[in-house]
């Protein structure tokens, strides 16, 4: 008898004894049909009949399908895992692996990046986000580094960060202050972070006031340039600084004094500002005025980061269109969540801004005393809080969170009987974070516990959330800068420690 046709679709596509079992079992319904069922065994090995199913049978699931799950994942391992198990997840794993890219000019990380480059160069296009990083010392990198050749090839970059000490811009090797310049005035960056860096020139810093979203840290300008270059005004129809980060220092200060003079129209297009006061700039409340004074008809959000003993009132009453402000606070006093001036600042704020829609507060708290012990060994028992963290807070504290509560909880004249107490009308959010400094095993009181007990009526209405992070001891609280959530460096690292009983 002929032999009856097998499906080619139904043949499995691994060799061995499971394909021979699959087969069969495909074939149960043909076997009184068959007249040897061995020559299944060689349909199996003849290469005509070992295929798989036709190409055009297999269900394809849409790229974008593929890209938007890839998308929703958060974590790198994950990422990572999505690029080896198929290739149609590689374009979208790549661009969340290589997005981001920090190099330590000082270490060989260069050297390990040029390679890298230099081996796939598809990876090129998916470098968007480049920070360089320099710590102290006297060298520029080690012997032989490409960094500045790494610095040109990445032609795709939009985010530029530049941190670290770099002291005076003359005393940069002029291959890599090359490189820097040609990222920083190619007109392609969207984000920008210049810190810590002396005598930079004034065309560097014309080109850097392009980018839409600008921070500039401790920058001061060469002496020895026209610094009436940056009076210019601008091509109304080129990009122009919308969200601006400086620390309020009299190097900055002088900058801004050029982009304030009649013509220019840089910071009529702000909308968002933020301001790093520094301990040691006696000049921060003018600095601050002067720069609001400035954009009263066209900022929408203030950022500042203070020191607790360093606070000034800002004056806001003229900003017509701020609606977000948020507060960074580097606290200084130990076991103390609240600093004195806030409960008053918050009453101001509501009299002068009644629209406030969106309010956040973050506390950086300090970690309490520690010694070191004699024998520098680790206790066998975690450390224990002192009494005043095991107490929570303390009359004044809770005085002070009480008239809190009454600004964020009350509205349209809702007091509660407390007298006329209106409250923020249009207030949506108030997010507090508290950002303690410590490091396992520490034990750390539940801010998020303690603060929706103590403000009940901004919790009633809706408008309270609460957020309770760490930061590792001896790490200190860097300027606040936007998009930038982990700084390159590492922390150093402290010597096992127990609190003071």
């Amino acid at each position: 008898m002929p032999r009856a046709p097998f499906p080619r679709s139904q043949l499995c596509a691994e060799p061995g004894s499971r394909c021979l079992f699959a087969m069969c079992t495909h074939a149960l319904s043909q076997l009184d049909r068959i007249v040897d069922p061995v020559n299944l065994m060689v349909l199996k090995n003849t290469p005509q009949t070992y295929v798989c199913a036709p190409y055009r049978y297999v269900p394809q699931v849409p790229q974008e399908i593929i890209d938007h799950i890839v998308d929703n994942i958060e974590d790198m391992a994950s990422f990572k895992a999505c690029s080896l198990v198929c290739w149609a997840f590689v374009p979208a794993s790549r661009t969340h692996i290589f997005r981001e890219v920090s190099v330590d000019m000082l270490r060989d990380a260069p050297h390990k990046l040029h390679s890298m480059l230099l081996r796939s160069p598809q990876i090129i296009r998916y470098i968007k986000d480049l920070t360089i990083y320099r710590t102290s010392g006297p060298d520029w990198g080690q012997p032989g580094s490409p960094l500045s050749a790494v610095i040109s090839m990445l032609t795709h970059v939009t985010r530029f960060s530049i941190f670290g000490c770099w002291g005076d811009w003359n005393d940069i090797p002029v291959p890599l202050a090359s490189a820097l310049q040609r990222v920083i005035s190619s007109g392609r960056l969207e984000r920008l972070h210049f810190l810590t860096c002396s005598n930079v020139p004034v065309v560097v810093v014309q080109s850097a006031l392009r980018a839409p979203i600008l921070s500039l840290f401790q920058i001061n300008l060469d002496p020895r340039d026209d610094p009436t270059v940056l009076q210019v005004a601008q091509d109304p129809t080129a990009t122009s600084c919308e969200y601006l980060n400086l620390s309020a220092s009299s190097d900055i200060a002088n900058i801004l004094k050029h982009l304030r003079t009649p013509g220019s129209t840089y910071l009529s297009r702000v909308r968002r500002i933020v301001l790093n006061p520094l301990m040691t700039a006696s000049r921060s409340p003018q600095i601050m005025a002067g720069l609001l004074s400035a954009v009263e008809t066209t900022l929408e959000r203030l950022d500042v980061q203070v020191h607790q003993a360093q606070f000034k009132h800002i004056e806001t009453s003229r900003l017509t269109r701020l609606r977000t402000i948020q507060l960074h606070v580097i606290m200084a006093e130990l076991n103390t969540l609240l600093p004195d001036f806030l409960p008053r600042a918050i009453t101001r704020l509501r009299s002068t801004n009644p629209l406030i829609e969106h309010i956040v507060l973050v506390m950086h708290l300090p970690a309490p005393s520690y010694v070191l012990l004699p024998d520098g060994a680790l206790s066998a028992e975690p450390p224990i809080p002192t009494p005043a963290a095991v107490a929570g807070i303390d009359g004044k504290m809770a005085r002070g969170l009480a008239l809190m509560d009454i600004e964020f909880g009350s509205s349209h004249g809702d007091d509660g009987g407390l007298g006329a107490m209106e409250g923020f009308r249009a207030l949506r959010s108030v997010h507090w974070k508290i950002v303690v400094e410590a490091s396992p095993p520490m034990l750390v009181l539940d801010y998020v516990s303690l603060l929706a007990e103590h403000l009940p009526r901004a919790h009633a209405r809706g408008v309270l959330s609460v957020e309770q992070t760490t930061r590792e001891l001896e790490a200190g609280v860097m300027p606040h800068l936007p998009g930038m959530n982990v700084w390159p460096h590492r922390p150093r690292k402290l010597k096992p420690v127990l609190p003071l009983r």
